[in-house]
């Protein structure tokens, strides 16, 4: 669970997106998901999902896309707060197609409405696509060997900027543990183990944004 940082507790939603946005606070940012984490989880529930394990994924799925939209998508003058639910919405519904095997092209907006994560076309060549989501990356890699060598190849990255990243995200998506298994593993409160996994997905992220979109596996 995300902590509110009592330093911000002065500062609006505005100003806090603000501060993430423009000089990349990610106190702010997490000062900002407290606030709204019970909103965005009761979202994720209202479309059908029930399984405490699956909603927890999907709420810091959706907090990792909030964390690009604002950068990129997010417009002044908007409700801050329906800019957050929406977009755990749509992450939302977007599983459930997924799981169904149909084309992810429903949104909870009107049809044609930009969506707020910046979502579109989704891309099965994780290798050449930079805008790929860690959940997709490591989704894939259990389906091919040339993207299992290319998330190892990743996770070695990741190790070499912060051996706890690489850990958790190892204990997360290979080892298959649950979040109080790692917390239990590692030793450390259940909010911190997400906290901490959110920033390993985004520094996964970022990694695999400045790949080369050539890559070709070895």
């Amino acid at each position: 669970m995300f902590q509110k940082n009592k330093k911000y507790k002065k500062y609006e939603d505005r100003e806090l997106v603000l501060m993430y946005r423009d000089g990349n606070d990610q106190a702010a940012l997490e000062t900002l998901i407290a606030r709204h984490q019970d909103e965005m989880r009761f979202v994720i529930v209202k479309y059908g999902h029930r399984n405490t394990e699956v909603i927890e994924d999907l709420f810091i799925e959706a907090v990792f896309k909030i964390s690009n939209a604002i950068k990129t998508t997010f417009e002044e003058g908007k409700s801050v707060r329906s800019f957050l639910t929406t977009i755990a919405g749509n992450h939302a519904i977007d599983a459930i197609r997924k799981a169904n095997h149909a084309p992810v092209i429903y949104s909870i907006k009107q049809e044609g409405e930009k969506r707020e994560d910046g979502g579109g076309t989704y891309h099965t060549s994780i290798a050449s696509n930079p805008n790929e989501t860690p959940e997709k990356l490591f989704a894939n890699s259990q389906m091919k060997e040339e993207n299992i060598k290319y998330i190892r190849r990743l996770l070695v990255e990741v190790e070499r900027l912060s051996k706890d990243a690489g850990e958790i995200l190892i204990l997360r998506y290979f080892n298959e543990m649950s979040y109080d298994e790692i917390a239990e593993f590692m030793d450390l409160p259940l909010g911190t183990v997400k906290a901490r996994l959110f920033r390993s997905r985004q520094m996964i992220h970022d990694l695999h944004k400045t790949a080369e979109a050539n890559w070709v596996p070895a």
